[in-house]
């Protein structure tokens, strides 16, 4: 009897020091730790003013937010945050400019204790989308677009974590206040937009890529430009129904050689030469609506 009941004893105060370690542990899960730091130039100069924004990851690739704050006159900002793994953006506009002055930059921790995290930001400058994306394959405009910075890692971005990615893709744009037409890039570097449009063909959602401009772009420091999606898409498509009569056009060449006889492929050929011709005028006068007419 009397090792009976020590064993009962000894499950019981097992069964308590276990809720009290997980009473312990949540206790712990739910305090709050500060984040703090500053937020400086390239150069280190303190910058005051800079909105920030902590985003919570609440499960994969999805964010919540959690917290705002402002850096004082010194450049320093903090946050009381609980455990969990979080995106720090910092925005600043100085509006002396009619562009932004600085890229969009953020950090990527994981918060377990207390703990200082600085934030460098880059000068910067601002691209306008304008218009829908239109493609031959489809009758419709895409759906929607997400917006890549494409460009060489310098020394300037090792300091400095930029935000790339703009449009549909980022599902925090609406938090920080941004549209979706909006990208802000690092200034004076060349860049390229990559945009990635959704179309519906058919029954099915299929993504096409192409390029934003034509060439590299450079931007000084709060520049803007206004930039038509409609021409770069529609200048992707065409050069791709370009190249498709190319090769339809050795294929012809090469069945003539063969001594097949394809007058009425020839004939139907010349007229889609014809439309091709006629889209690409109508897009030199930015008849753009009509290029497929």
């Amino acid at each position: 009897m009397p090792l009976m009941v020590g064993m009962q004893r000894l499950i019981v105060l097992s069964i308590l020091a276990l809720m009290i370690i997980n009473i312990a542990y949540l206790c712990n899960s739910n305090s709050n730790f500060k984040v703090e730091g500053y937020v400086i130039d390239e150069n280190g100069k303190i910058l005051k003013n800079v909105q920030l924004y902590a985003f919570k990851m609440i499960r994969s690739n999805e964010w919540k937010l959690i917290s705002k704050g402002i850096s004082n006159e010194n450049g320093y900002y903090n946050f009381e945050l609980n455990r969990g793994k979080y995106r720090i953006y910092a925005i600043l506009d100085l509006n002396e400019t009619i562009g932004f002055d600085y890229a969009i930059s953020f950090v990527e921790i994981e918060v377990n204790r207390n703990i200082m995290v600085n934030i460098t930001l880059i000068e910067g400058a601002s691209i306008i989308v304008e218009g829908e994306a239109l493609i031959a394959d489809s009758p419709e405009p895409a759906k929607y677009a997400t917006y890549y910075i494409n460009m060489n890692i310098t020394n300037k971005l090792m300091k400095s974590r930029v935000l790339m990615i703009y449009g549909s893709k980022l599902n925090q744009l609406a938090s920080l206040g941004l549209p979706n037409n909006l990208i802000v890039v690092p200034a004076n570097m060349n860049i390229t937009i990559i945009v990635e449009a959704y179309f519906l063909i058919g029954r099915i959602i299929r993504a096409f890529n192409f390029t934003l401009t034509e060439k590299p772009l450079k931007l000084g420091r709060g520049e803007k430009v206004t930039i038509k999606v409609t021409k770069s898409s529609l200048r992707y498509s065409l050069n791709k129904v370009i190249r498709k009569a190319s090769y339809v056009r050795e294929n012809i060449t090469e069945a003539e050689r063969k001594g097949f006889y394809i007058k009425a492929y020839k004939s139907k050929f010349n007229k889609a030469l014809n439309l091709i011709e006629n889209a690409e005028k109508k897009f030199q006068i930015e008849a753009y609506e009509q290029c497929y007419n």
